[in-house]
Parts: structure tokens; C-alpha cells; sequence
């Protein structure tokens, strides 16, 4: 397994030469970078794939430019150009990209159905079947991410794929189905839904995607029903949130993809670590030693 940055998943918006060069800067083997972006800004795919490989840096992962879970026109606009979005990542060598699943149902037209469970499981089929055959035909590797952290859920719905180990029936139907899908191991997620990072020696390495690694933001409170998946910090050993035994049992399992510093704070995590003046370099700088701190000593 390999370190990787997205600047997205540090709150900080970017021009993706930028992205580039501070990756390997820090020395992170991989970077994240956003197609949907890339395409909107008239970026030339030939020379941001020639810095890539003059500097050494694999393509991490791309965020999935496609809204499933809206109004099916919106879906199937985003699914018109999906592949060619695709095309362009794998120009660039980013082959990896996700989802999260719904951890809970809301939708009336779901839950007014004589057995919602089958009917969301359905609609889910429905929406990532075609996502995962357009991947595919690209090359492009697809993990589904379970959301642990309960106070996501409103309650007022019907529990659903709120745990990893909840994901595998989802993940037997698509690949019934003949798509070539994974899972994203979130570390946060693992802690909230109380799973042990032991599951994922439950998987086969090439099953695991993507790996992103945060801790508890308010490390003084235990209570796992107050956590929010938009208040973490970056991985650390003081923490709760076990990251390094996580990361010791991905290496002995064999995972070889990227892993991902991922605090999500609401406002901007520059400004929680560093106050609303800091830069881009200081922020990674950080993410780069944080993900180092973690990381198993044995490991490549």
C-alpha cells in the first residue's frame, strides 16, 4: 500500500498542477485529482499525465462525477457522461473511484413498498449497475463505502447498509451481475459502527479499493453516538480510532492501493489546524506526517 493526498478530502480547493506538485513534494506516491473539474477548466490531460510521470506519482483515486441517489434525469445526464470522464482518469492512470450506500431509508416510494429492505437493495441495482459497467469498460476499479457514524441517519427511516460487513449481500448481487466492485475502508466509519479493523482481513486485498484514515476530532468524548462525519482530524496515535492496526492488518492482508489522510471538518480543515491564514504546503505538510505517524514500520 502506498500514501496518497487529495486535497479534497482536506478541505482545500486546488488547481490540480498544484495538487501534483505538492504530492510529490511530500513525497505521497499517489494523488487524487477531479475529472468533472479537469473537463469544466479546459485542462490539458497529456501534460498534467507527463508531470505525473516526470515526478513519480501514481493516480490515486477520482471522485465518482455522477449524483445516483438524486432525481433519475439528473442521474442519467451524469451517466451520459461518465464515460467520458472515465476515458480522461484513465489517461491520467487514476483508475480507483467510489460511493458511499445509503445507511438508511427515507425515501416514501421505498418504505411504503411491502418489503422496503428488498426494494432499496433493488433501486440501489438499479442506480450502480450501469455506474459499474461504464467503469469497467474503462478500466476503472469501483468501492462502495458503508457510513458508520450514527448520528448520519435521522432515525425517522429504516436502518440499512450502515456497517462494512453489511455491505457483502449488496456487493454478491452487483457481482452477480457481472460488475467488478469493492469496498472503501474508512477508519472513522469503522470505529462509529464499532467494527473492528480485523474485518478487513475478512477481504481479499484486491476487494479493498481505497482506504481513508481520520480521528476523532473531540478525543475527550467516548460517546460514539455523538461523533459526525463532518468533524475529524487527521490520523494520529493518541487518538481513539485504531489507524495503525488498521493499516498493520491491510499490510498483512496484502493491500496495495492507496491510502488517504481524510479529516472532514465543517468550515475548512486548514482553519482547524492552523487558523483561517494557513496555506496549501502547511496543511500537507501536516497530512504527510500525520499519515507517517500511523504507518506500519514494516510496511513498504
Amino acid at each position: 500500500m502506498w500514501p496518497a493526498l487529495s486535497l479534497r478530502m482536506l478541505g482545500l480547493r486546488f488547481d490540480a498542477h498544484v495538487a501534483i506538485e505538492l504530492a510529490a513534494r511530500f513525497r505521497f506516491q499517489g494523488v487524487e485529482l477531479l475529472i468533472r473539474d479537469l473537463v469544466e477548466q479546459n485542462k490539458d490531460v497529456a501534460v498534467l499525465a507527463s508531470m505525473m510521470d516526470d515526478l513519480g506519482l501514481r493516480g490515486g483515486s477520482w471522485p465518482l462525477p455522477v449524483d445516483w441517489k438524486g432525481e433519475s434525469d439528473l442521474f442519467r445526464r451524469d451517466l451520459s457522461l461518465l464515460p467520458s470522464f472515465a476515458r480522461i482518469a484513465a489517461q491520467l492512470g487514476l483508475n480507483r473511484t467510489g460511493t458511499w450506500v445509503l445507511p438508511e431509508i427515507l425515501d416514501p416510494g421505498l418504505l411504503e413498498q411491502e418489503q422496503p429492505r428488498e426494494a432499496a437493495v433493488a433501486w440501489h441495482l438499479e442506480r450502480l449497475v450501469p455506474i459499474a459497467t461504464i467503469l469497467s469498460d474503462h478500466g476503472h476499479r469501483f468501492g462502495l463505502e458503508a457510513i458508520g457514524v450514527s448520528s448520519f441517519q435521522t432515525g425517522r427511516g429504516l436502518r440499512f447498509i450502515d456497517r462494512l460487513e453489511a455491505l457483502r449481500p449488496l456487493l454478491r448481487m452487483l457481482r452477480d451481475r457481472g460488475c467488478d466492485v469493492g469496498v472503501t475502508v474508512d477508519s472513522f466509519h469503522l470505529y462509529a459502527a464499532m467494527e473492528s479493523p480485523e474485518i478487513v482481513r475478512q477481504f481479499d486485498p484486491e476487494e479493498i479499493v481505497s482506504v481513508h484514515v481520520s480521528d476523532v476530532l473531540d478525543k475527550t468524548s467516548h460517546d460514539l453516538t455523538m461523533l459526525q462525519d463532518n468533524q475529524r482530524s487527521l490520523p494520529s496515535t493518541a487518538g481513539p480510532v485504531p489507524n495503525r492496526s488498521l493499516l498493520q492488518s491491510l499490510a498483512e492482508r496484502g493491500y496495495s492501493g492507496p491510502v488517504f489522510p481524510e479529516p472532514v471538518v465543517e468550515g475548512g480543515v486548514s482553519e482547524m489546524m492552523l487558523g483561517p491564514l494557513a496555506d496549501q504546503e502547511a496543511v500537507v505538510r501536516l497530512a504527510a506526517e500525520a499519515l507517517q505517524s500511523i504507518w506500519p514500520r514494516d510496511s513498504s
